[in-house]
């Protein structure tokens, strides 16, 4: 599938998501990405199917864009169609909330990049490199939404990002509100895949419905440690391959 969005600065930019066979074992090349959600209420099992692959594809080259003049009469221009001005206002509006992504400096306390300390969190998975914690006494309640569980995400010792499980349809809509109130509509996918995708400078969201259960999933997140999160799961994959070629555990 493809998306198709507008970054915090305007530009352009093309999501091709496709999903993996197997989304934990899964390579990448330089410029693909990974998303993590997840849409299930066994935490071992969201962990193993929250992976998925986004490839960043830039689709508009640089260059200025030529116009010709156009002469014309005042009274020859045509009418604004009805609701142009509206649609137009809506669309900057949703732009301007866009922007809003880059602005969230973490979650809980906890910024985005900071060292994380454990103190008041306990550890639920250890992943190596990337470990999940959950906080003692998480407030479970996002505005409206009941969380079934708040997930922090931890990268070498830095916050890499916070993910929010809901078990039923009505706090799973709630949960996909809050998020275009904060950031607009997103990109929706037509297929397979996160249901909506916001991607910012700094910081990306992904929100995902199971349709089966209702049960639904964000992810907020880091997207320069995304990438070292990337990087070093494409190098333990090729470090993995190489043990079984030679036999070893």
């Amino acid at each position: 599938m493809k998306y198709h969005i507008s970054l915090a600065d305007g530009t352009p930019e093309a999501f091709e998501l496709r999903k993996a066979s197997d989304p934990i074992t899964e390579l990448c090349d330089d410029f693909a990405t990974k998303r993590i959600l997840a849409s299930s209420r066994s935490l071992e099992y969201l962990t193993q199917i929250m992976i998925s692959t986004i490839k960043r594809i830039v689709v508009v080259s640089v260059g200025a864009f030529s116009m010709s003049p156009v002469f014309a009469q005042e009274s020859s221009a045509p009418a604004p169609a009805p609701g142009a001005e509206e649609a137009k206002y809506d669309e900057e509006a949703d732009h301007a909330k866009m922007a809003n992504l880059d602005k969230v400096p973490g979650f809980g306390g906890v910024a985005f990049g900071a060292e994380f300390s454990t103190k008041g969190f306990k550890l639920e998975q250890d992943r190596g490199a990337l470990k999940l914690y959950k906080k003692t006494g998480e407030t479970l309640l996002v505005g409206p939404a009941l969380m079934e569980a708040v997930i922090y995400y931890v990268f070498e010792g830095k916050f890499y990002g916070v993910a929010f499980h809901t078990n039923d349809g009505q706090d799973s809509l709630a949960l996909k509100n809050i998020l275009v109130n904060a950031f607009g509509t997103g990109e929706n996918s037509t297929d397979e895949g996160p249901s909506t995708v916001w991607i910012a400078k700094k910081n990306g969201a992904l929100f995902d419905l199971n349709q089966s259960t209702g049960d639904g999933s964000a992810f907020l997140f880091d997207l320069k440690i995304h990438d070292a999160v990337l990087a070093g799961q494409s190098a333990s994959e090729k470090a993995a391959a190489q043990q079984l070629i030679q036999g070893k555990p």
